[in-house]
């Protein structure tokens, strides 16, 4: 999982559109597969319109809102403090936005953020008492 964490850091974002979106963009559409497989979820696309001087590019995509929040739970460890707060602030939003369509699995998803929320703050506690005692 650090490795696919590492691939979401470099390549990767949430983004807030008609669902929560995790998206990771590459050349080689192997790493993609590795990290969906790593995660357990996501689907890969040709990204249409980007064949310039770097050649095709590809994306691996998680739409489903329980799904992102999930991914995002299991990499949390291994994420930097300026991706953790992207991941934050996506979700902020997303979850700021108008119900206006499917809110029985919207609120599902929330709870389950909210509950692992406590959970990612221990794991940073954790980690930023190991930094400091290496230093």
């Amino acid at each position: 999982l650090s490795w696919a964490a590492g691939i979401y850091e470099g390549e990767g974002g949430v983004y807030v559109r008609s669902s929560l979106q995790l998206i990771v963009s590459q050349k080689d559409p192997e790493i993609l597969h590795w990290f969906i497989d790593a995660v357990g979820a996501g689907k890969i696309y040709e990204v249409k319109h980007q064949t310039g001087e770097h050649g095709q590019m590809y994306r691996a995509t998680i739409s489903k809102t329980n799904e992102v929040l999930r991914v995002i739970n299991l990499l949390w460890p291994w994420l930097s403090t300026r991706r953790k707060q992207q991941s934050n602030e996506a979700v902020r939003k997303w979850e700021e936005r108008p119900q206006t369509y499917n809110t029985k699995a919207r609120s599902e998803a929330q709870k389950a953020w909210r509950l692992k929320k406590k959970q990612r703050e221990g794991v940073d506690e954790i980690l930023d008492a190991r930094r400091a005692a290496r230093r």
